[in-house]
């Protein structure tokens, strides 16, 4: 698995995970392959791309996150999955 975009609230997200504790919570999320390499309709990757789109309208909690990546993953072509798509998503607070 590898780290994917970490969201802060109000804030930008970025391809770092997050260890701030400063009193404000923040999500961290990591996907299998089956999740980046995903086929769109359109033929292309789901990416990394696709992931941060995902969780721009996210709420700020693990499971928004978790949620949403698994929509948009589900939602981005009519072909079944050919790979595994877990998700796991930390809230740090």
């Amino acid at each position: 698995m590898g780290i994917r975009p970490s969201a802060e609230p109000g804030g930008d997200r970025s391809s770092e995970p997050t260890n701030d504790h400063s009193g404000g919570a923040s999500a961290s999320s990591s996907t299998r392959n089956g999740v980046s390499e995903r086929r769109t309709a359109t033929g292309g990757l789901f990416g990394l791309e696709g992931i941060q789109r995902a969780i721009e309208g996210a709420g700020p909690s693990a499971a928004a996150t978790t949620r949403a990546i698994q929509r948009a993953v589900a939602d981005a072509s009519p072909h079944p999955l050919e790979d595994d798509a877990a998700v796991l998503a930390l809230a740090i607070t």
